[in-house]
């Protein structure tokens, strides 16, 4: 008793003194052996599961993410990683203590105890660590409720290694149930945190995605030797609803394309589990994959029009043509498609011409496109690209159908080659 009110009295001690009167009215005014190292024990234990509080108290899941802006990752989980160390470090020694206990009850009292007497005065000893674990989970996640994951995980790695007639499996186990409530309460916020608009946002990475990515970094930071089928089904879940947000916002989405949205934040998720190889992610990550260049695609076609409108109408009629079953040789005979109109039109577009309406499209991409995540440059080949099909196409179809007219355009492929490398960047 001496020794607790010393303990108590002392500043620096995590345990208040509340907490040591609860666990003096356990012990007799003449404690045995056993009651003493058991005090001992519990004492050294709430001390060190009360210095994990203290590492969450100091490092916050949210409080990293808070201070980052909409176009910005912050790198997290390192707080998380060490806390994790500290959980398991903590889970080890308090196996090792009730072993211990277990070990000194069995040997005190075995002439003078039957074996379900013995059992049952290790339950009693050893169910004050369970609610010290219990305390310990709920001060842990109610301050931030991510540091259920790694608790969840480190006690499923733990119960794997124990043998689930122990006393020790018992203890963990129901702990176990109490950090796996915290760890579904934090899917479900993580995921209407995921499906929050930010309604401020006009381009670049949305906010749901980075949570997305933050998390996953959070994760996979942690150690693991366990099956992975929880924290996958939680990943597969939360890919669903961040696919969800980015549909959401680019369908309400009225300053840019929604093309655009959607190759922004795919093409950023695609980029992070590249570089991240997480397995149960893999068909999400082709599925992003597929989901940018789709889009891009599509917002070039929409938006490459502008260099070449009319000789793009032109030449569409002419296939449209072909594609009824007119004849190449009988295409030139149409009056909206005869070699005298093919060639005003090509004396439209001079060199010239062709730049100015290069400069147009690449000022419609620049002001669409956030430069930072390297789209802007990604979007410019796309277009020079997409240009340089069209013109061989074009050249293509005037072989076939105008083959003696001598038609061809003012520029080459390797002038607009020259256009796009002084206006685009390096």
């Amino acid at each position: 008793k001496q020794w607790y009110q010393r303990r108590v009295r002392d500043k620096t001690t995590a345990v208040t003194k509340k907490s040591a009167d609860k666990l003096l009215s356990k012990f007799s005014s003449n404690p045995k052996k056993s009651d003493l190292a058991i005090s001992q024990k519990m004492m050294s234990s709430n001390n060190m599961l009360s210095s994990q509080v203290s590492v969450a108290s100091n490092t916050s899941l949210d409080s990293i993410t808070s201070g980052r802006s909409d176009n910005e990752i912050v790198v997290v989980g390192q707080g998380g990683n060490q806390f994790e160390v500290l959980v398991r470090e903590a889970l080890d020694f308090t196996e090792s203590s009730m072993e211990k206990e277990e070990a000194f009850v069995e040997g005190f009292y075995r002439s003078t105890k039957s074996p379900r007497e013995r059992r049952d005065i290790v339950d009693m000893i050893l169910c004050r660590f369970g609610s010290e674990w219990d305390d310990f989970v709920h001060t842990s996640c109610k301050f931030d409720i991510y540091y259920s994951l790694p608790i969840f995980l480190s006690l499923l790695d733990k119960l794997d290694n124990l043998a689930r007639e122990g006393v020790a499996f018992a203890v963990f186990r129901k702990t176990f149930d109490v950090a796996s409530d915290y760890f579904n309460k934090m899917y479900k916020q993580h995921k209407a945190k995921i499906l929050e608009v930010n309604k401020k946002l006009i381009r670049g990475t949305l906010a749901s995605v980075l949570h997305f990515t933050q998390f996953l970094l959070f994760s996979e930071s942690l150690q693991r030797n366990t099956k992975r089928n929880s924290i996958d089904q939680c990943y597969v879940q939360l890919s669903g609803a961040v696919t969800e947000s980015v549909d959401s916002f680019a369908a309400h989405q009225t300053k840019v394309p929604s093309e655009v949205v959607v190759v922004e934040n795919f093409h950023y998720l695609y980029t992070f589990l590249l570089k991240n190889k997480i397995e149960s992610l893999d068909k999400y990550r082709s599925y992003c994959h597929k989901r940018w260049k789709d889009s891009l695609e599509e917002y070039v076609r929409a938006y490459l029009t502008l260099p070449l409108e009319r000789i793009n109408v032109f030449f569409c009629g002419v296939q449209n043509k072909l594609d009824s079953g007119v004849r190449v040789t009988e295409i030139g005979f149409a009056p909206e498609f005869s070699k005298q109109k093919l060639r005003a039109l090509i004396g439209e577009y001079t060199v010239k011409e062709l730049k100015k309406g290069v400069e147009g499209v690449m000022k419609k991409i620049e002001k669409h496109f956030s430069k930072d995540k390297n789209l802007f440059t990604v979007a410019c080949l796309s277009v020079l690209a997409e240009l340089i099909k069209q013109v061989e196409g074009h050249e293509r179809l005037m072989k076939e159908c105008y083959p003696k007219a001598g038609l061809k355009f003012n520029f080459t492929v390797a002038q607009i080659h020259g256009i796009f490398d002084k206006k685009s960047p390096k």
